[in-house]
């Protein structure tokens, strides 16, 4: 099994066309690393950006779905703690992306070189956004779900 496929089911979804993870897992910090282009990290930073969209979207629909009494300021402080840097990167950490995203050697190689985190975090997004391009919003909802599902537990209780 390859590294793809094992993050495949890791996040709960399967790719019909495996291209958009691999440009997914593509980090601006891996700019002249063999095999990357340019464009390939331009592509990347697009669907980061699509998927923290994605992602705030069907959080919040999922917040006020789950506490719909809640004030705008809980609703605001619990989709915070899901999907800012820290807590998106540490989920990105248990699904083992680190080992998944394509970044020059000397960084992957040195856990002090860069913000893990944010890294991992906008590499997360990314895959959000790579399920979107794939196969469509309601997959990258379920997507979104599956892989936050015990964040989501834990900060407002059962899903």
């Amino acid at each position: 099994m390859t590294e793809l496929d094992s993050l495949q089911e890791r996040i709960g979804y399967r790719f019909e066309n495996p291209e958009w993870l691999r440009l997914a897992l593509a980090r601006p910090a891996s700019r002249g690393a063999e095999g990357i282009a340019d464009e390939d990290i331009a592509e990347s930073e697009r669907l980061s950006w699509l998927g923290d969209s994605i992602l705030s979207v069907v959080i919040s629909r999922k917040l006020l779905s789950l506490r719909p009494m809640a004030s705008t300021e809980e609703l605001n402080d619990w989709r915070k703690s899901i999907v800012d840097a820290i807590p998106l990167g540490e989920v990105a950490e248990r699904l083992q992306l680190r080992e998944a995203i394509r970044v020059a050697d000397s960084l992957k190689n040195n856990p002090q070189a860069t913000d893990w985190h944010v890294m991992l975090s906008e590499a997360l997004e990314g895959i959000f956004g790579a399920v979107y391009r794939d196969r469509g919003l309601h997959e990258a909802e379920a997507a979104v779900l599956w892989v936050l599902k015990e964040k989501i537990e834990r900060t407002v209780g059962p899903v």
